[in-house]
């Protein structure tokens, strides 16, 4: 659980004071609760299947949580599934990400050119399978 004190001015009266906010878990470390679960959803599984498929095992070859969505809304309308909308879609992701079944970090530059060596900013968040669910077999849950 991580606090901080930020202090905040009332718009009407401009009276300032101080403020604890307390959060969960820092930002990238998953949802808190996700610890606690003891199974995982069809969605989750179908995350981890696309995940794998994509072979994303590590940072250099981890998938945007854009594409990884992209694919698993696919997946799931291939098999007349239900797709539950983008907001659950991101739920799920930080569930997986603090379960330990994901992994995810921030890209901060990108090769643009290598003929020139050319870098860009970038700030999306990458996402890649975790240790224990890289050597997983998933056979149990692959849809066709």
């Amino acid at each position: 659980m991580t606090r901080r004190k930020v202090t905040v001015m009332c718009p009407h009266c401009k009276l300032s004071f101080d403020v604890m906010l307390t959060r969960q878990n820092a930002k990238g470390e998953g949802a808190h609760y996700a610890k606690e679960m003891t199974d995982l959803a069809d969605i989750h599984r179908t995350i981890l299947q696309q995940a794998k498929l994509i072979n994303a095992h590590s940072i250099e070859t981890g998938v945007t949580a854009e594409r990884l969505f992209h694919e698993v809304r696919e997946a799931l309308q291939r098999r007349g599934e239900h797709w539950p909308g983008d907001h659950a879609f991101s739920g799920r992701m930080s569930e997986l990400v603090g379960h330990g079944d994901l992994k995810s970090d921030v890209v901060r530059i990108e090769l643009k050119d290598p003929a020139t060596m050319q870098f860009r900013p970038r700030s999306e968040i990458v996402y890649w399978l975790s240790e224990k669910r890289q050597d997983e077999s998933l056979v149990g849950f692959i849809w066709k």
